[in-house]
C-alpha cells in the first residue's frame, strides 16, 4: 500500500488548499486531477499548479462560488485550456471575479477528457478504472 502521507513531499500531488467561503470544490477537484494527469502522462517533469481562479471566473457553464461540476470544468478546459496559477491570477480570491483569461495563457489543453462515475467502489476497483 502506498504511503499517501508523503505524496505532497515527494511532488506527486500539490498541497491542499482551502476554498474558504466560496463553493468552488468543483474547480479545486478539476484542477487537481488535471495537474496530476498531465504530470503522470509525462508532459510535466514537475507538478504544476493550475488556476482554480480561472475556472471560477471564466467557466460560464458553472455558477462560480455557488457551485458547479468537475466534469463540466473538464469540458471547459478541453475547449479553452487552463492556465497555471502564476499565469492567470497568482492568488485564489475565494470569490468570482472578472474573467481575464486569453487563449495565449493556456498551459494545458486536454485533447480528450472523459469521465466515468463510479459510486461506492473500493480503492482497488477505482485503481483498476484509472
Amino acid at each position: 500500500m502506498p504511503d499517501y502521507k508523503n505524496w505532497y513531499a515527494e511532488g506527486k500531488v500539490n498541497k491542499p488548499q482551502n476554498q474558504k467561503n466560496c463553493g468552488s470544490c468543483w474547480a479545486f477537484s478539476a484542477a487537481a486531477v488535471m495537474e496530476s494527469l498531465n504530470h503522470l502522462y509525462g508532459n510535466e517533469t514537475v507538478l504544476t499548479e493550475y488556476s482554480i481562479q480561472q475556472l471560477v471566473d471564466c467557466d460560464k457553464e458553472q455558477s462560480g462560488c455557488k457551485g458547479g461540476w468537475m466534469w463540466q470544468a473538464f469540458n471547459y478546459t478541453k475547449y479553452h485550456g487552463i492556465a497555471t496559477r502564476a499565469g492567470y491570477k497568482k492568488e485564489y480570491l475565494s470569490r468570482q471575479d472578472t474573467c481575464t483569461y486569453t487563449s495565449s495563457m493556456a498551459h494545458f489543453k486536454p485533447k480528450v477528457m472523459g469521465v466515468i462515475e463510479q459510486d461506492r467502489n473500493v480503492n482497488l476497483e477505482l485503481k483498476r478504472l484509472v
